[in-house]
Order: C-alpha cells, then sequence, then structure tokens
C-alpha cells in the first residue's frame, strides 16, 4: 500500500509512487488516525527497525569473525595486485 502525507495541502507519497502509476491515474486518500510525532514516517521508521532488529537477533555471532576474516583477505590481495601493477 502506498502511504502519504500532507503537506501544503497537497498528499506528498512515502516513498515515490509505484512506477505503473502513470500520470493522471486516479487514487482515493483515506485519512489515517491523528499522527503523534513525525506522523506517518514515524510509524515507518518504527517498523523498519523492529523488522531490523529482529533479523539482525537472527545473524551467527560467528558471521561476523568469518566476514572479518573475508574482508583482511580480500584487502591484502588488493594491496598485492596494486603493488604488482606498479612494477
Amino acid at each position: 500500500m502506498t502511504r502519504a502525507i500532507i503537506k501544503n495541502g497537497k498528499a506528498e507519497p512515502l516513498p515515490l509512487l509505484p512506477p505503473d502509476w502513470p500520470e493522471g491515474t486516479e487514487v482515493q486518500l483515506e485519512k489515517l488516525s491523528q499522527p503523534e510525532g513525525n506522523g506517518v514516517l514515524t510509524k515507518a521508521l518504527d517498523v523498519w527497525k523492529a523488522e531490523l532488529e529482529a533479523l539482525a537477533a537472527e545473524i551467527d555471532p560467528e558471521d561476523d569473525e568469518r566476514v572479518a576474516q573475508a574482508l583482511a583477505l580480500i584487502r591484502k590481495e588488493a594491496k598485492e595486485i596494486g603493488r604488482q601493477e606498479k612494477t
């Protein structure tokens, strides 16, 4: 569902409208409950944050170490390639 916020008397979509909605497409807007704080944007960020935290909790702590080792290897190989190109 596309959401929007009213600014200066116009509905501004959050985020941008779907590409399959060409200019002139008629849509229907319904008012949500009174927004708190920053309204719709705050609620969307809260949902996103909760989803992100839930996903992060599922990450195996050993994955951090594997990623760190892989990055170290990539950096080492990149330096070696750079040295070879200079000679």
